[in-house]
């Protein structure tokens, strides 16, 4: 096995090297997948898909990470990986041990494949390291009995979505006119169905019956010339649940949908500012576990009234200033300062409660 290795190794480097494009990055990412594939399939015998859960080490896992995990790192993170994607979906598998080493953990969200139709799953893994959190995402497909890496476009992953139509036909919610896109549009030379058609499918990433059944959908419900505004919220609202709050697939085009007929492309910026403001407080001043602090934010988030960013930013240093006196001045123990810290702040806010 080891002059296997080394053959592997060598080959690994030669490609990176003869690349005209690959940087530095570029060959560790390359040679961190072949040496995954090759630590998981060591580690992996006797387990379901272990050459797989080696190769997504290489690829979910960051290079400056990988270089510090030892073999029992390698051994929990591999059996936390065969046991997400073979596993029960939508739940946290950890890994890791404490003492300042790597830990992390995965989530995996049941899909299908667009064209074959197999069983496919979003992953995520949230890995722990010195103080820095890092959240990468893949897309694997079952052939086979093995589980292959594929584009996020190859994957489904509304199996579990509501129906996806743009609004609801009756019971509207009243609004601002100027706010509102609904209504309804003849398009007699169909050209708001095709660029709506053409949205659902390589925006929405939904099938191919699904975004013709939403863009019919939405001439029946929104008036013509609507949809580059819809689409504009639309993506400033996934972008949010998707990549700021880390929510999978299925749930970011959910909550973009929910929210995108009452909520401009402006107030989905300023709901970024908020999030993230709320979050910091939560999650790295607070120090609340990564989901404690989620839930809270998307409460904070969906409460009317509560505090923006820049009031936000006033309770967060009110915290670290009760903390400090609290922990030095009193002399009073670390989780005894929080408390008093939090009392302290919950009650200058009007979202108080969430905290």
């Amino acid at each position: 096995m080891k002059k296997i290795l080394v053959i592997v190794i060598a080959s690994a480097l030669a490609l990176a090297s003869s690349s005209a494009i690959a940087n530095k990055e570029d060959a560790g990412t390359i040679i961190g997948g072949l040496l995954g594939g090759i630590i998981g399939n060591q580690l992996g015998k006797g387990k379901i898909g272990g050459t797989i859960a080696g190769t997504v080490i290489g690829a979910l896992i960051g290079n400056s990470i990988g270089e510090e995990l030892d073999d029992q790192d390698r051994e929990e993170l591999a059996d936390a990986q065969n046991a997400c994607l073979n596993g029960e979906a939508d739940r946290q598998y950890r890994w890791g041990r404490s003492g300042g080493r790597p830990n992390g953990e995965f989530v995996c969200v049941d899909g299908y494949h667009r064209r074959t139709k197999t069983t496919c799953r979003e992953i995520r893994s949230v890995t722990y390291h010195r103080g820095e959190k890092e959240v990468r995402k893949g897309y694997y497909c079952k052939t086979k009995g093995n589980w292959t890496s594929v584009s996020v476009k190859d994957v489904d992953m509304s199996v579990a979505a509501p129906r996806l139509n743009p609004a609801p036909r009756q019971n509207q919610p009243s609004m601002n006119t100027s706010l509102s896109l609904l209504g309804y549009c003849k398009d007699r030379t169909h050209k708001q169905f095709a660029a709506a058609k053409d949205f659902a499918y390589n925006r929405m990433n939904l099938g191919m019956n699904d975004a013709i059944n939403w863009a019919n959908e939405y001439n029946e419900t929104h008036r013509c010339g609507t949809l580059a505004e819809y689409a504009d919220r639309y993506e400033q609202i996934f972008d949010l649940a998707y990549n700021i709050i880390n929510l999978n697939l299925t749930d970011a085009r959910t909550m973009a949908l929910a929210k995108v007929e009452t909520t401009t492309a402006e107030k989905a910026l300023r709901m970024r500012k908020q999030y993230q403001a709320i979050h910091n407080l939560t999650y790295n001043v607070m120090n609340l576990n990564f989901s404690q602090a989620r839930a809270i934010s998307l409460q904070w988030l969906n409460k009317d009234g509560c505090e923006g960013p820049g009031q936000i930013q006033r309770l967060t240093n009110e915290y670290q200033r009760e903390f400090d006196f609290a922990y030095n001045g009193m002399n009073r123990s670390y989780s005894a300062a929080r408390t008093f810290a939090a009392n302290k702040i919950k009650k200058q806010s009007t979202c108080g409660e969430l905290l």
